[in-house]
């Protein structure tokens, strides 16, 4: 009789045992890595979509300048496709308004402050401030 070369058999089924291991070890990292791109690119796309939307009210108050000749704060509510919604409980996100105007000599000046927000986290997804100044009519000129 002949014997069986067991060792052989032994050294090629630990070799793929070895290879299997590193395939699973492989697609592991891979897949972490996969998850970790998506999540951060949807927190670059909710950055953008919050500066596109902070950007179009500077926009409209830039356009329509009697809008700072209020004062206060208000606060928008936007739905998880960026679309304004009038109820809290649809509300995927929000934007802060706050208008302040300081009097000064030959005028005054308006500071804009805008912060944009996920509903569930208290950092700002984007913050912007514009400074404007408003001359009192006449030019501010001092009569004599």
């Amino acid at each position: 009789m002949k014997a069986k070369p067991v060792a052989k058999t032994n050294i090629f089924i630990l070799e793929l045992t070895i290879i299997i291991l590193v395939f699973a070890l492989t697609a592991a990292i891979s897949v972490s890595l996969f998850v970790k791109a998506h999540q951060i690119e949807q927190k670059a796309s909710m950055t953008n979509y919050a500066l596109m939307k902070v950007q179009s009210m500077a926009e409209q108050l830039k356009n329509q300048p009697e809008m700072l000749a209020a004062k206060g704060e208000a606060i928008l509510y936007f739905d998880e496709s960026w679309q304004i919604t009038k109820e809290l409980a649809n509300a995927s996100y929000h934007i802060e308004t706050s208008i302040k105007r300081k009097t000064l000599a030959a005028g005054s000046l308006a500071t804009v402050k805008y912060a944009a927000y996920k509903i569930d986290q208290p950092m700002p997804l984007y913050r912007l401030q514009i400074e404007k100044y408003l001359p009192r009519h006449g030019g501010g000129k001092i009569e004599k």
